[in-house]
């Protein structure tokens, strides 16, 4: 089923059947026995950040870039109404978790090593020198070029009468 078929039966038609008998079997299988669904449960944000600090003590500015955000995701995805992470960052926590899991505990730090060091080198094929410092993706010369096509407000000392 498409996303946009499903997303017209989840939000306007709930409550009709699904024209492909088939489909609203299959559904209904997997809602019954949710451990045979071959989609995967995500983890939670809070439960991803637990998981890792359990292994080396990671900051929430670290934990956002280990999964390719800015520094200020981890906040918002921990606050109690928070955002939820998008698609891909679900997924790369899924598989960063599952693998994690399947090692053995004196392991996982250095998983987590080589994984940090996986991520340092994306930013600087990116042009970001120390992407655990400075916390955005952006390389500071971008950031820079943006900062000064932004026009700046004048404050009431700069207008002259």
């Amino acid at each position: 089923m498409s996303i946009t078929k499903w997303m017209h039966v989840v939000r306007q038609a709930a409550d009709a059947p699904v024209k492909d008998p088939t489909l609203a079997l299959l559904v209904r299988f997997l809602d019954q026995h949710p451990d045979m669904s071959v989609i995967p449960k995500f983890p939670e944000a809070q439960e991803m950040f637990d998981t890792v600090n359990k292994i080396t003590d990671v900051d929430q500015k670290r934990f956002s870039v280990l999964f390719g955000s800015e520094s200020s995701a981890t906040y918002r995805w921990l606050k109690p109404s928070g955002s939820r992470v998008s698609p891909a960052v679900g997924r790369l926590m899924y598989y960063l978790k599952m693998a994690l899991m399947a090692k053995p505990p004196a392991d996982r730090g250095v998983m987590l090593e080589d994984w940090r060091e996986t991520v340092r080198l994306e930013a600087q094929a990116r042009g970001v020198d120390d992407i655990f410092k400075q916390g955005s993706w952006k390389p500071k010369a971008e950031k820079a070029e943006k900062a000064a096509k932004t026009p700046r407000k004048k404050k009431s000392a700069d207008v002259s009468a």
